[in-house]
């Protein structure tokens, strides 16, 4: 009786096959991920450009029945529309911007400029907001943010800090002239 031998061939990758097939999907997901990275820098900087755009309009309606804009101590807004509050009371970013005072004696809620301030949506930057003294009142204002995209076109450079980080982006009032973007 006569034995066959059969030859058996394996089918496969080599290791030098699966070792490049492992670093093209490695350099893909690299670029996948820096893509990733850099859209959600700039989803968060249109945050923060739409939050201080949205504080600015509510500065505005402060001014407008106040004729000024508040004051500022440590980069907040200080008293949030009141002059009885002292200086301690500072108002943090997050919580409501409403004239505790309104000029209406007999008006029973106090009237709301904005629901929130707004709040860095990273958590760890500051927005700074200072009232500008022109001829000894404040008829002006800047708000600050840090942005992360350092491409993006309204980054400037100053030594003002919000929070560990330099600012790089305002938003001010008419009255006040905006730090030129760097070129």
């Amino acid at each position: 009786m006569k034995r066959s031998i059969q030859s058996f061939h394996v089918h496969g990758f080599t290791l030098v096959e699966l070792l490049i097939t492992i670093a093209i999907i490695g350099i893909l997901s690299l670029m996948g991920l820096s893509t990733f990275m850099t859209t959600q820098k700039k989803g968060r900087d249109f945050q923060r450009k739409a939050s201080l755009a949205a504080l600015g309009k509510a500065l505005e309606s402060y001014m407008n029945d106040k004729g000024v804009y508040p004051p500022s101590i440590h980069g907040k807004i200080l008293w949030c529309g009141t002059e009885a509050l002292p200086e301690s009371d500072a108002c943090e970013w997050g919580v409501p911007f409403a004239d505790p005072l309104p000029e209406d004696p007999d008006a029973d809620n106090p009237f709301v400029y904005m629901k929130a301030l707004p709040k860095d949506p990273a958590g760890n930057l500051n927005f700074r907001y200072e009232a500008v003294d022109i001829g000894g009142v404040n008829k002006g204002y800047r708000i600050y943010a840090h942005l992360e995209n350092d491409q993006d076109p309204d980054v400037f450079t100053t030594t003002v800090m919000c929070g560990a980080l330099a600012c790089n982006f305002a938003v001010t009032s008419e009255t006040v002239a905006r730090p030129t973007p760097i070129p």
